[in-house]
């Protein structure tokens, strides 16, 4: 990505959600997208590429499966992660309690490289999850708590002691079993207590940091990213577009009185 550009957090909040909507995310999931795209793209720019990038949401829809154990299973079949994450998300933490550990499996899901800001939204409030991605190279991990009144987000690859532990766990699950054999599969484990990471295996990453340093000098990107988001944008703009139609209805007629 040649970082020609930098984009204002705010402006990416503002744009973004019309932007979602020209690809079809209905608004209430295209705007919480946006401040999660804001957020992902703080910490990791490169993301915006990605988002530039995506196709239409498929007309088909996620699969959703909860098992006997509380273990939820989504087949995204395609949809982003910007839709399929959050709820994964929120119905780990209504759950925390109910067993030492809860478990989400996500296959399909396109735009997986804002897992990490998704975490975040648990780590708000309270809930302490791990990502894992596998890959045919490696598996690669996140990690989002809070303590102390601040979010903590750690990354790597490989496993350490702990994750591989909790992936021999993860692989006895039964409903899991198919979506663990294919390589667009995430899990998501968390817990209601902090997971203790080793820290020399782990790129540590302060979020609140990297957040403050985007609304305060912005965040880079290429032309043609910055470019492709706008012109996604000005697809809603079309008078037959919802937008237009939401905007007309608050429109003062010409010659009454306000």
């Amino acid at each position: 990505m040649t970082n020609a550009f930098t984009v204002a957090y705010s402006e990416l909040t503002r744009v973004l959600p019309w932007s979602l909507r020209a690809l079809g995310y209905p608004f209430p999931i295209a705007d919480r997208g946006s401040h999660l795209t804001a957020t992902a793209a703080a910490i990791s720019p490169k993301i915006l590429d990605e988002i530039a990038g995506m196709q239409h949401r498929p007309a088909s829809g996620p699969l959703h499966e909860i098992a006997a154990d509380g273990t939820l299973a989504i087949d995204a079949q395609g949809v982003s992660l910007l839709e399929v994450g959050p709820p994964a998300i929120d119905y780990l933490a209504a759950h925390a309690g109910d067993a030492p550990l809860g478990v989400a499996r996500i296959a399909g899901a396109s735009e997986a490289s804002l897992i990490a800001a998704i975490l975040l939204t648990g780590a708000e409030y309270g809930l302490s999850s791990i990502a894992l991605l596998p890959s045919a190279k490696a598996c690669a991990w996140y990690v989002a708590s809070r303590g102390d009144d601040k979010m903590r987000l750690s990354a790597g690859t490989g496993t350490t002691t702990l994750l591989a532990a909790l992936l021999d766990d993860i692989r006895q699950s039964p409903v899991l079993a198919e979506a663990a054999a294919r390589q667009d599969a995430l899990t998501i484990v968390a817990r209601a207590t902090p997971f203790q990471i080793d820290a020399d295996a782990a790129e540590t990453i302060d979020p609140a940091k990297a957040i403050s340093t985007a609304h305060a000098r912005g965040i880079p990107v290429s032309a043609q990213t910055l470019k492709a988001i706008y012109d996604l944008e000005v697809l809603t703009w079309m008078p037959s577009s919802e937008r237009s139609r939401a905007q007309a209805g608050f429109t003062q007629p010409a010659g009454t009185a306000a």
